[in-house]
């Protein structure tokens, strides 16, 4: 029955998302049909017969808007936006960013990869850091509130309460309502930049399209990496367990990408990030 559906989209009649929409349409009447005792038993299958739609691949930022976004940001939002086009973070990827993972000499961030659920086995990435993300990363950690509570004290990203940056309230009675302080920072510089008349969209999401200007980039040697900007949950058991991105191909790809906003990358600094991304390459080491 499911082939039926997917031969639409082969035919160029529906679209992958029209396919799937449709699909579930059905199994929640074939389900109903059941409850409702018109079909004596459900297709074995039902449940795991599933049609999956691509996820669409954000657009990426105009890098003037980026540069407009960062120079009229306040510290943490400064160093939240470029930690977000430099490494494709989101809110909540910064602010379960620890303090043991960002590494200020060499301006690298090192951490699993995003959306592995904690994995033993999840591979590292090693993100290098344009050199304003550095300064900006270094000034935040500088100037970081006191944690309200010992069990924030490894978050490098705190409110002025010295509370996580995103975290969920208890609210007696009723749903937990989600604070994302990150945010609510960004909307403030997206609302200033209106006011004075140049709009420009300050979500996190969008720059998670930094990797399609890897893609399209004339140098084949950065294609390829663009999944790790998107922060896709990976399918697959190979794709949950083992699959290491190369960290070299990586951290060049990081400057390039910082080239094409218009944000430098200091060389030594780089080399010395590419010596260490080798080093974990033929260790195979994983988190």
């Amino acid at each position: 029955m499911r082939g039926k559906f997917l031969a639409q989209v082969s035919d160029g009649r529906w679209s992958q998302e029209s396919a799937r929409l449709a699909w579930n349409r059905a199994r929640t009447f074939v389900r109903w049909c059941y409850e409702r005792e018109l079909l004596e038993t459900l297709p074995r299958n039902l449940a795991s017969a599933t049609i999956r739609s691509a996820p669409a691949a954000p657009t990426p930022v105009d890098p003037a808007a980026l540069r407009r976004l960062v120079d009229a940001a306040a510290p943490p939002a400064a160093a939240a936006l470029l930690l977000a086009a430099n490494c494709g973070f989101g809110s909540a990827d910064i602010a379960d960013l620890r303090i043991d993972q960002f590494d200020p000499r060499l301006g690298i961030v090192t951490r699993k990869r995003v959306k592995h659920d904690a994995r033993e086995k999840a591979p590292v990435v090693q993100w290098v850091l344009w050199d304003c993300a550095v300064v900006a990363v270094r000034a935040w950690a500088d100037a970081r509130p006191e944690p309200a509570d010992p069990t924030y004290s490894d978050r490098l990203f705190l409110t002025r309460d010295g509370l996580p940056a995103v975290r969920w309230k208890e609210r007696p009675g009723r749903e937990p309502v989600r604070l994302d302080a990150i945010r609510l920072a960004l909307s403030r510089v997206g609302t200033k930049l209106a006011a004075s008349g140049t709009p420009t969209p300050s979500g996190l999401r969008q720059f998670r399209g930094g990797g399609g200007l890897l893609d399209a980039d004339p140098d084949p040697q950065y294609h390829g990496l663009s999944e790790l900007w998107k922060g896709n949950r990976p399918t697959g058991v190979s794709a949950r367990h083992y699959d290491r991105p190369p960290l070299v191909r990586l951290a060049k790809s990081c400057a390039r990408l910082g080239e094409q906003y218009g944000y430098p990358t200091d060389p030594d600094r780089l080399a010395a990030a590419e010596e260490r991304a080798l080093r974990l390459d033929r260790q195979g080491i994983e988190a």
